[in-house]
């Protein structure tokens, strides 16, 4: 009786976590990293190393490694945060971005991971606008917090309540964006507390993201939803990447540091970004008249383009470079692509815009 109960318990076990891992009806998977392998995987991520400007914005205390902070196992990456000086900061650590090689409009995204603890850390999963600017990718050019910034899972360790809830067991997820499109940032957010602590198994933290909201899930339970058809909310239109990252202090976090926490370890199992696969069509034609292509100086202009999961599937620029002032160069697009969905990015006199397009014959 005793290994039928136990049988019948591992069964359910099993089935709650398949559920807990489904996405969406509808939605198909655009691109994953299980993390299965000895290194992380470039052709989807760069490791950001360094201490940033001001701590990356937000003055942090850690020195991000080139991957001396991460660890495989075959199965998981670990992400661990250590007291050890380096490059100026008393602490290092990793994370690590997908922006210029992986980045999306719309879908489903799931990162299934367990936190670490101890008063210090500030630990986040998350997504900005493909065109932040960053001196490494290219052509950016879109300042925080004009470009969007989400996060499905954003933590600030330790055993100090917020909201009546301790630390290790808290986390929120957000939505923020410059006021009116162009004014100061504007943050939003919705906590979540777990009856214990998130470092003791693993969680998935969830984004369901459509032209009308950002829906947010904690192992496959919704718990706040963010409406993002105000008109001046552009920036949860276009292309987002992703990033994972620990940091040690800063601003949220008030450096607060316990040096008992490290080394401080966290664990993902996976990142995954589905999409609708017959809403590819759709979306593209509703962000048809956002961006002009219309080009300002053929001269210097810069036009690539790439396939929905970001791999590049051409440059065109020579192209571009024969046309002339005024012209669009939407309009040569589908003449030379095979049928199907694509970004591209256009580099003009300045300034980067980036579109969805369809090309059919």
């Amino acid at each position: 009786m005793k290994k039928t109960i136990a049988l019948i318990f591992s069964v359910l076990l099993i089935f709650a976590a398949s559920v807990f891992a489904a996405p969406p009806a509808g939605y198909d998977l655009l691109w994953s990293d299980e993390f299965n392998g000895t290194s992380l995987d470039t052709s989807l991520w760069t490791n950001d190393v360094g201490t940033g400007v001001n701590g990356w914005g937000n003055q942090e205390l850690e020195y991000y490694t080139d991957g001396a902070n991460l660890q495989f196992d075959g199965s998981t990456v670990a992400m661990i945060a250590k007291a050890e000086p380096m490059g100026g900061a008393s602490y290092t650590s990793a994370r690590f971005t997908s922006q210029g090689k992986k980045f999306f409009t719309y879908g489903y995204v799931e990162c299934k991971m367990k936190a670490a603890k101890g008063l210090g850390l500030w630990n986040a999963v998350w997504m900005l606008g493909e065109d932040f600017q960053n001196p490494n990718v290219p052509g950016t050019s879109t300042p925080w917090p004009q470009c969007g910034e989400v996060e499905l899972y954003e933590q600030r360790t330790g055993t100090q309540q917020y909201e009546g809830c301790m630390g290790d067991n808290y986390f929120i997820a957000t939505c923020h964006y410059a006021a009116n499109g162009t004014g100061g940032p504007v943050y939003n957010s919705q906590s979540h507390c777990n009856p214990s602590c998130l470092c003791d198994d693993y969680h998935i933290y969830a984004v369901q993201w459509d032209e009308q909201n950002f829906t947010y899930f904690f192992d496959g339970v919704q718990f706040w939803q963010y409406p993002i058809t105000a008109s001046y909310l552009t920036c949860f239109h276009g292309d987002m990447f992703m990033l994972a990252n620990m940091a040690v202090g800063g601003n949220y976090q008030g450096n607060s540091i316990d040096a008992a926490t490290f080394p401080a370890t966290m664990y993902i199992d996976y990142i995954r970004v589905y999409q609708k696969s017959a809403g590819v069509a759709k979306d593209v034609k509703k962000q048809a008249a956002q961006h002009s292509f219309t080009l300002v100086n053929p001269a210097t202009a810069q036009l690539k383009v790439f396939d929905l999961s970001g791999r590049l599937v051409g440059d065109f620029t020579s192209r571009v470079r024969q046309m002339k002032a005024g012209d669009n160069v939407m309009k040569m697009m589908p003449a030379v692509l095979s049928n199907g969905a694509y970004v591209a990015r256009l580099i003009d006199n300045g300034r980067t815009v980036a579109q969805r397009l369809v090309a059919e014959r």
